[in-house]
């Protein structure tokens, strides 16, 4: 099998990835970073609509307000990972958590591109009809 180096984190070829879009949806993506242990060696597909508070949704989440802050995505979805598990209780009660750190992903960025021109074209009332102005 053939590896990509991506970063000094291997990834093998073919490969697939797992949507992580934490502050787009609602308890499905609260596990998949709670139980993420159990898919460790799968890249992380993160969307930057999601992960960018600038940009108000619907499940958006106040853990991006300050992701800026971070060096590391993989230090922010730790954090939010202990939030989910620790402070709100999202996590089977007979289920012990290993550790896991999330610097050890491979982390792919989605551009988010569709939900922000989407959203910029709301903003502006830009319709088929009148879209030639511009």
């Amino acid at each position: 099998m053939k590896n990509f180096d991506v970063h000094g984190k291997l990834l093998p070829a073919p490969s697939f990835f797992q949507v992580y879009n934490y502050g787009g949806g609602n308890g499905d993506k609260d596990r998949e970073i709670v139980y993420a242990e159990l898919t460790k060696d799968t890249p992380a597909l993160v969307n930057y609509y999601y992960i960018n508070n600038r940009y108000l949704h619907r499940f958006q989440s106040r853990a991006f307000d300050h992701v800026s802050e971070y060096s590391r995505i993989g230090d922010l979805y730790n954090d939010i990972r202990q939030m989910l598990i620790y402070k709100k209780g999202e996590i089977y009660r007979e289920y012990t958590s290993r550790p896991y750190d999330f610097n050890s992903k491979v982390f792919l960025l989605d551009s988010g591109a569709f939900n922000i021109v989407k959203q910029i074209a709301r903003q502006q009332t830009i319709t088929v009809l009148n879209l030639s102005r511009f």
